[in-house]
């Protein structure tokens, strides 16, 4: 995996999975994050108790074997 973080503030920005090829952005980091809608959750079993998932999207502990996990 390669991380992509902020040069000002240093959070992530972005992740690439080699594995999988493709990327993940940190949601906080879009202008109109309404603009996108979630297509999966993934690292659910690593969620703080209080975290809520999307109930019409599919929810994954890991990364999904279709995308490399």
């Amino acid at each position: 995996m390669v991380h992509y973080f902020c040069g000002k503030c240093g959070n992530t920005v972005a992740v690439f999975s080699e594995a999988g090829n493709f990327y993940t952005v940190s949601v906080s980091t879009l202008e109109d994050s309404e603009r996108f809608s979630p297509q999966m959750s993934i690292y659910a079993r690593s969620a703080a108790k209080w975290a809520t998932f999307p109930k019409d999207v599919p929810i994954f502990d890991t990364i999904p074997p279709s995308m490399g996990g």
